[in-house]
């Protein structure tokens, strides 16, 4: 994970640490120049430092004492601060080295000695100080700017007489393949290092959660294959920084799990937890499902049967008057947003997943209120009234999205199809659906077809008026052939091993986008 926090332990750690290492290279620095005025004596029993050594001390070590004495005290500074000085001090202390090893004779080898001091200095920062490969990366830069500008200097000015030819070019080129190297490995190192101390800290603060494989990763968060410590239970862990969703998204996300987590029935996906993290990462477990969604599965496997398709879609209907009755509207209800698992007995099982665009109807105040001006929702599954008046969307909007998933069920093809959003959505508000049994060139069930081409009628009032009626006029449906465990359960052992395996290659991936288009405050 890669996401720069901002809480106060991190910024504390980070400063305790530029603090060390500002001590530590400052006594290193100048152990360097005492190291030297030493063998000056032991060698030639004088002193043969100049002028340019102890500027270039003073130049490196100065600054990392500084950052050492300012920031050793109790006075908390600004991530920005702490960037900052950490960019200088490291830049002051190469711009230093480089004014030394500018004026060591050719003989002592300036160049390996600046390039081994440089490495030996910016290893131990990549190590110590907590730091993103990409932080990481640009001082690696900067740094690297002084060696090769040392480098060419050395080639071209220095006293000697200037170095010529393939010596020269040697020089160079040896100069920069090794810092390029170096750049490699201590970004790296920053990232692994500092990936692990993320994962533990998100450890510490998930508490009883212990995370495991990542799953996926997309534009709402990463989610992690996880377990309970005390209650062993499989579950996943979606993780949502601030960095990657924005605070009003994570906000708003927070308020529709908690509304979520509120629910409790066999058809709708379950939350164990949820919360937040020191640093503001929010984060909810839920149960990890084995399966695949409804698009996954006619995308793989083909339009499905109608017996089939009538018990999957009563079940929808039980989750969607669990949250209906609470006055919660799903408003993303679609293929992708139902997940398809198998009972232990055999059967199959549908849950609705991902309430992230929930309405909540049911009264009180709401500081998500202006999402009542948003027509939110997937295009092909949007219906006329979510498009036209946003305001006006309720359980019958769930009610025609509904019509359009046994639509895709049944045909393996949207109600709607077109090349914009714009032109979807006019064919919601203006258009005639084709029958199903047109659409897929041999029959389906009357009765079956009756109820999914009145879930699709664009008048809320001609519609089925709940998610409950809609799944008694299903069941009490005579001319469908009936979907029996026995055939779930063949299926599954036919099947189940390729079905769980494309749902959890997909995990995490973006399936038929969402829109969410805001006139809230438009002039």
């Amino acid at each position: 994970m890669s996401h720069d926090t901002h809480s106060a332990a991190s910024l504390a750690l980070l400063q305790y640490r530029l603090s060390r290492f500002g001590r530590w290279g400052a006594l290193l620095i100048a152990g360097g120049l005492v190291v030297r005025l030493l063998l000056d004596l032991a060698l030639a029993g004088e002193f043969q430092t100049n002028t340019y050594d102890f500027a270039g001390n003073a130049a490196a070590g100065v600054p990392l004492a500084v950052m050492w004495l300012a920031m050793r005290g109790r006075r908390e500074f600004s991530r920005r601060t702490l960037v900052v000085a950490e960019f200088i001090g490291l830049n002051f202390a190469a711009a230093g080295l480089c004014v030394m090893a500018a004026h060591i004779p050719l003989s002592a080898s300036p160049m390996l000695v600046l390039i081994l001091a440089m490495t030996l200095t910016f290893t131990i920062r990549s190590v110590y100080v907590p730091s993103t490969w990409q932080r990481t990366l640009v001082l690696s830069i900067f740094i690297g700017a002084w060696v090769v500008t040392t480098a060419v200097v050395i080639t071209t000015m220095i006293p000697e007489g200037p170095m010529h030819g393939r010596r020269a070019q040697g020089m160079l080129v040896s100069t920069v393949t090794w810092w390029t190297f170096v750049t490699l490995v201590q970004t790296t190192a920053s990232r692994a290092i500092y990936g692990l101390r993320e994962q533990v800290r998100l450890a510490e603060a998930l508490g009883q959660y212990t995370l495991e494989e990542k799953l996926g990763e997309g534009g709402m968060g990463i989610v992690y294959r996880a377990h309970h410590a005390m209650l062993k239970r499989r579950t996943a862990v979606k993780l949502l920084p601030p960095k990657l969703t924005g605070e009003k998204t994570i906000e708003r996300f927070e308020r529709e799990v908690r509304r979520t987590a509120s629910l409790s029935h066999p058809n709708i996906v379950t939350i164990f937890d949820y919360g937040r993290t020191p640093d503001g990462v929010f984060y909810y477990a839920m149960e990890l499902l084995d399966g695949l969604d409804l698009d996954q599965l006619v995308r793989s496997f083909g339009p499905q049967p109608a017996g089939r398709v009538v018990p999957l879609l009563a079940q929808v209907c039980d989750g969607l008057e669990e949250a209906h009755a609470v006055g919660l509207i799903h408003r993303d209800i679609k293929p992708a947003n139902i997940f398809l698992t198998q009972l232990r007995r055999g059967g199959d099982l549908a849950k609705l997943v991902d309430f992230g665009l929930v309405k909540d109807v049911g009264g009180g105040t709401d500081p998500g209120r202006s999402m009542d001006t948003t027509i939110a929702g997937t295009p092909h599954y949007l219906s006329p009234e979510a498009i036209q008046r946003p305001r006006d969307v309720d359980a019958r909007s769930d009610i025609y999205a509904l019509g359009a998933v046994a639509y895709f069920l049944l045909t393996g093809v949207h109600v709607f199809t077109g090349d914009s959003v714009v032109e979807i959505c006019s064919q919601h508000i203006d258009g005639t659906p084709v029958p199903p049994s047109e659409r897929l060139g041999r029959p389906v069930p009357e009765g079956l077809e009756e109820v999914v081409l009145r879930c699709l009628e664009k008048n809320p009032e001609h519609r089925p008026q709940s998610a409950d009626l809609v799944r008694d006029l299903l069941l009490s449906l005579e001319d469908v052939h009936p979907w029996l465990h026995a055939d779930a359960r063949q299926w599954w052992k036919e099947h189940g091993t390729e079905a769980k395996a494309i749902g959890s290659a997909s995990e995490g991936r973006a399936s038929s986008p969402t829109l969410r288009v805001d006139f809230h405050d438009r002039r």
